[in-house]
């Protein structure tokens, strides 16, 4: 490969990662929460176990599922996510804990909601120009050193956009907050 085509995917690769973890100001002032008040345990650092892939839907994604966990704890310390598209302006993903090989399928389980998904479609900004609705520029944002699980976009089939925080423990997420988009008018915005 020529140097300048690996130092442009370099550039692309650091930038998006970056930006996946910024905070806009106006969200900075909604004193939303934030990575930092939800420490995890200090990051796994033994070797990975190999995924159980115990359900459909984890032998269908086993690729991904276990490029997630060799790759290490990425989130609340020894869990790796694995995410997949599932359509235009959808995700799905699941945790692997890389300690024991166990997946976490917080979707399926109905630990998050009934949807299997997070949707994060444009929320009909043609119609609301004057709104700027993204906090975050990735749908699902997440560390190694926090437990704190953030999805920009819509859960609930739709009928939740915005951010919802999630706070995992013991292999499931527990939502501790919600920050809607809201119209200029100050009604919750539709999806």
């Amino acid at each position: 490969m020529k140097r300048g085509f690996v130092i442009a995917i370099l550039f692309f690769a650091v930038g998006h990662s970056l930006l996946a973890q910024t905070v806009p100001n106006v969200c900075k002032e909604k004193k939303l929460p934030t990575f930092e008040q939800y420490p995890a345990e200090p990051a796994y650092e033994g070797k990975e176990s190999i995924s159980i892939l115990a359900t459909r839907l984890d032998r269908k994604y086993r690729t991904t599922i276990r490029n997630a966990a060799s790759g290490g704890g990425d989130f609340a310390g020894h869990f790796a996510i694995a995410i997949w598209g599932c359509g235009t302006g959808c995700k799905d993903f699941v945790m692997i804990d890389v300690k024991s090989g166990a997946l976490f399928d917080p979707l399926a389980y109905q630990i998050i909601y009934h949807t299997p998904r997070v949707e994060y479609y444009p929320r009909r900004v043609d119609q609301y120009d004057d709104l700027d609705w993204w906090c975050y520029s990735y749908p699902i944002l997440y560390r190694v050193e926090s437990r704190l699980l953030i999805i920009e976009g819509c859960v609930l089939g739709g009928k939740q956009c915005g951010r919802t925080y999630f706070v995992e423990a013991n292999g499931q997420l527990r939502q501790v907050r919600f920050d809607p988009d809201l119209l200029s008018n100050g009604k919750v915005a539709p999806f």
